[in-house]
């Protein structure tokens, strides 16, 4: 049997421009501050005191044809969850229980209040295979 973990990683690409047009390119005082910038923010997003030195890869620099971008890729673990189908049923009734306009779909306001709260609500499939457990009785918190 196979022992193993999976995750979700997402990278995020942090960037600053310079403008560094013709004839005269960028300006040094002007990739000075961006560079400030991107250092702390470097620190920032990886938890680094503001003293010390970086990695020598850490913070790029490519020339376009009239800017220079200054940038570093971070990673972080996906900060969206999925309900599990047990939270999903009770919040589910609970709003169900609470709407009292006529006419009003609990799907409908379910969906609104998870997107707003920025929750995933389980797959279809995942529900499907819960509704026959779950969507008889009121679930127990």
């Amino acid at each position: 049997m196979a022992t193993y973990s999976s995750r979700i990683v997402t990278s995020a690409r942090h960037e600053w421009t310079v403008p560094a047009a013709e004839p005269f390119g960028a300006a040094a005082a002007e990739i000075a501050k961006a560079w400030t910038a991107a250092d702390r923010a470097y620190r920032e997003v990886h938890g680094l005191p503001l003293e010390g030195a970086l990695p020598d890869n850490a913070i790029s620099f490519q020339p376009g044809d009239d800017e220079i971008v200054l940038s570093f890729t971070s990673e972080q673990t996906a900060g969206r969850r999925v309900l599990t189908p047990n939270e999903h049923d009770r919040a589910w009734h609970a709003i169900e229980g609470r709407v009292g306009e006529e006419g009003a779909d609990p799907d409908t306001v379910l969906a609104a209040v998870l997107h707003a709260l920025g929750i995933d609500p389980p797959t279809v499939a995942d529900e499907q295979a819960a509704s026959p457990r779950l969507r008889g009785s009121q679930p127990t918190p």
